[in-house]
């Protein structure tokens, strides 16, 4: 077939239409209809309306454009054209169905467009989604020099060339699209730039590169494999939404709309926040809002993302250009596209630099006072996209610093917020963020509306036991402030622990395989797996760079690994195993959880944590420096212990530890000890 039309979920959306309407081009235009034979290299012509992938692409893409034509199409082409033809293209395509009165054409090319009454630009847009799929083929392809060329255009389908300003003057240059569009304008537009004309055999000039068929063909395939739910995601995702009420105020989860206040969702490892998050965002989507998810790190914007498409939300738009959407960031980039729109810093510029560790918090502190001379003066939504949300919610909120939590009191409004708040997960501060008060300088009261979620909605019953068991054997049960307990979810019962003694290969080499085979056997995929390991199992000098993502290698366990620094992370599929370091588990879940040299962890934290106190403030106030620095660590270990749905894998290296020594007590007929010399 020589072209392919690829239908969205809804027949009635404007992707489609424009699909459609490109479908009649191409047939009215170039003679191509759905049953054109492709023979002799007469054309590779492939439309995809609303195209979406299981891997994690930052941005959604309205129509996406494969052309490489042979000799006789191109041709054919040419003597349309003139001496000119295209040879391939790439060409991703913004649909807009805004008319003139929210339509804001610039000069300079730039095209804006009213949502709610604030004002996006659909060409940065449409820029963004280039970058993000040209980062996307990079990681697919294996390196930024094997991506094809890439195009652009926005199609403003509801409005005519006519209703453009600049349509007569030479000087704007533009990659906009009209309802009376051809495919001549098409090729046009999406070749505008510093491109190569060629001359070929058949004696015209030819625009564009040696992409092969091949190539064309993966890249379709990458969004033609549509996201599966595990059998695991499935029963997760069922069970939880038969315990949480969703929009139930009293008995489970507010849904958020017209909220008074900050909603706080507290609670342990595995209580429903995330998904609480998540559930309500999709719920604010429907109604029509901007909703934009902040967390920590990378890491876990990927998990954000995934658990997204596992509730429904694949799809989504995740840009807030003129419609609702669902866009998921880190905190510190979003922080940084604020001050690129104010023109604090530029898009390259580095704002974690190793030469200067306060360049971020002052940053943070640049922007809150530009802020803060914009909401005086009533121009705050000047910023545009970086902050034209209705809804923003905060994942692992915790230990949101200072100077983020006054960026976000300052832009949004209590009822406009929500925040996830992980009882005892605090890493990026030493005192947890107080969501009840409004930013620091003001320390005023910030209306909020608090949650407290106590049931372990991840854990099977056994593991929720044993968590509260090994609580109690560390002392954190019996803490003054806040004792350590998770409440059993009843309706899930079963779970193991298997407790292994030390050489970590074989922990990997036996029961992790063992658990793996089980896995597969229930339904379950590679990814329901993750490893959470030590860095004491790092070795830079290798390939793979660490010994664990080794040892599963040896094993045939394909591994996403999540060890390595943040721009080469890769594509993480179904078939992958995931492999992240222990400092970075917050916030992640598995139906096979192995912990990787946890005694190890438990020493290199507690001793981090100790360089940070002072001794002589700490002993003034009755305090034993070595003995808060140990209780902090141990808390960090409890997070590690509620990752796990189904079975729990604990690797010690030295039985004789203060982990060792706990865990040995604790064997029982669901926890297994190994010891391995």
């Amino acid at each position: 077939m020589a072209v392919y039309i690829d239908p969205p979920k809804d027949d009635n959306t404007e992707e489609w239409a424009a699909g459609n309407a490109l479908k009649d081009l191409l047939e009215r235009d170039w003679g191509i209809t759905p049953d054109t034979p492709d023979e002799d290299g007469w054309a590779f012509i492939i439309v995809h309306a609303k195209p979406t992938t299981r891997e994690q692409i930052r941005e959604d893409l309205d129509l996406l454009v494969l052309i490489r034509c042979g000799p006789e199409l191109a041709s054919n082409i040419a003597q349309r054209r003139g001496t000119e033809t295209v040879e391939c293209l790439i060409l991703i395509i913004e649909v807009k169905d805004h008319t003139r009165g929210s339509i804001d054409y610039r000069q300079s090319g730039e095209a804006k467009v009213l949502y709610k009454g604030k004002w996006s630009s659909a060409t940065g847009q449409s820029k963004g989604q280039l970058d993000a799929m040209a980062s996307f083929l990079a990681t697919k392809f294996g390196g930024k020099h094997n991506v094809p060329f890439l195009s652009r255009i926005v199609w403003f389908h509801n409005e005519s060339i006519s209703d453009y300003p600049f349509r007569d003057d030479p000087n704007v240059h533009h990659r906009l699209i009209f309802r009376d569009t051809t495919m001549d304008s098409i090729v046009e537009k999406a070749i505008m730039g510093n491109r190569e004309k060629k001359d070929n055999p058949a004696h015209f000039r030819a625009w564009g590169q040696n992409i092969q068929p091949t190539t064309l063909g993966q890249i379709r395939g990458f969004f033609l494999t549509p996201y599966r739910p595990t059998s695991l995601d499935r029963r997760k995702i069922d069970a939880i939404a038969a315990s949480v009420l969703v929009g139930d105020p009293v008995n489970g989860i507010p849904d958020g709309k017209g909220q008074s206040g900050t909603l706080i969702y507290s609670g342990f490892g595995g209580t429903g926040k995330t998904f609480a998050l998540i559930a309500n965002s999709i719920s604010r989507y429907q109604a029509g809002d901007r909703v934009l998810i902040l967390t920590f790190n990378t890491m876990l914007t990927y998990e954000i993302r995934r658990l997204l498409g596992l509730y429904g939300g694949y799809g989504i738009p995740s840009s807030n250009a003129g419609g609702p959407c669902i866009s998921v960031a880190t905190l510190s980039s979003w922080v940084k596209e604020i001050g690129v729109a104010l023109g604090i810093v530029d898009r390259g510029t580095d704002i974690f630099p190793e030469q200067d560790p306060d360049f971020y918090p002052n940053l943070c502190r640049r922007i809150l006072g530009e802020l803060k001379v914009r909401k005086a003066k009533d121009t705050l939504g000047e910023v545009g996209d970086p902050i034209a949300f209705d809804a923003t919610f905060i994942d692992e909120a915790q230990d949101v610093p200072p100077h983020e939590k006054d960026l976000i009191q300052t832009i949004f409004t209590p009822g406009a917020l929500s925040v996830g708040n992980g009882y005892d997960q605090a890493f990026r501060s030493t005192a947890p963020t107080n969501w009840s008060l409004g930013p620091s300088g003001a320390r005023y009261s910030w209306e909020s509306i608090p949650r407290e979620l106590t049931t372990c909605y991840r854990m099977k019953s056994n593991l929720c036991r044993f968590a509260n068991r090994l609580a109690t054997a560390i002392g954190l049960a019996n803490h003054p402030l806040r004792p350590w307990q998770v409440q059993e979810n009843t309706q899930a019962s079963g779970g193991k622990v298997i407790v292994q003694f030390g050489d970590a290969k074989m922990a990997i080499h036996d029961q992790f395989c063992l658990a793996a085979q089980a896995n597969a056997e229930v339904g379950n995929q590679p990814i329901d797996m993750l490893v959470c390991m030590d860095t004491q199992f790092l070795n830079k000098k290798r390939n793979p760079r660490n010994d664990v993502a080794d040892w599963l290698a040896q094993r045939n366990h394909l591994v996403w690994d999540g060890t390595v620094e943040e721009k080469d992370l890769a594509s993480m599929d179904p078939d992958h195993v995931r492999l992240v370091l222990l400092d970075h588990c917050r916030g992640l879940e598995g139906w096979v959880v192995a912990l990787m040299g946890l005694d190890r962890f438990l020493k290199r934290h507690t001793e981090a944590t100790l360089k940070g106190i002072d001794p002589v403030a700490a002993r003034s106030n009755g305090l034993d420096p070595e003995k808060v620095a140990h209780e902090a660590a141990l808390k960090v270990i409890m997070i590690a212990m509620t990752r796990a749905m189904d079975t729990l894998i604990i690797h010690v290296s030295d039985e004789q530890s203060f982990l060792g020594q706990a865990l040995k007590g604790l064997k029982c007929d669901y926890v297994e000890i190994h010891k391995y010399s």
